[in-house]
């Protein structure tokens, strides 16, 4: 494997979603390796022989929340960055009571760059 070659883990169950994602990550250089649940986003955690660089994930996963599952994930691989993605404006996740952080939130709908910036700006914090 290509040692600058970067690895995702998306989580994500809408199929036309993780198109839109893999076509965009795999133009860009990155590796990519779809999970639709959180059951099989940790079970390749748990099989995974190499590290995942960046963790992708909905705030609301069918089987759990993103922030939970980000949480499982982080605790396999301590330095993955996680970027979640959401339909929910700021107010509706408010109502919600979903508390996360803009800088790494990417909202749907998106452009290919603005996902691309959000993967830099989270290497760096």
């Amino acid at each position: 494997m290509d040692t600058l070659k970067k690895t995702v883990l998306l989580v994500e169950d809408e199929p036309i979603v993780n198109r839109v994602f893999e076509k965009i990550l795999n133009r860009a250089g990155y590796d990519v390796v779809t999970a639709r649940s959180s059951e099989e986003a940790l079970m390749f955690c748990r099989q995974s022989e190499g590290p995942i660089h960046f963790g992708i994930t909905d705030l609301s996963i069918s089987t759990t929340s993103g922030p939970v599952l980000a949480k499982k994930i982080t605790d396999i691989f301590p330095d993955i960055k996680v970027l979640f993605t959401t339909g929910y404006s700021d107010l509706e996740l408010e109502k919600k009571k979903i508390v996360i952080s803009s800088e790494n939130c990417l909202y749907i709908p998106f452009k290919a760059e603005t996902l691309l910036n959000k993967l830099t700006e989270v290497s760096y914090h």
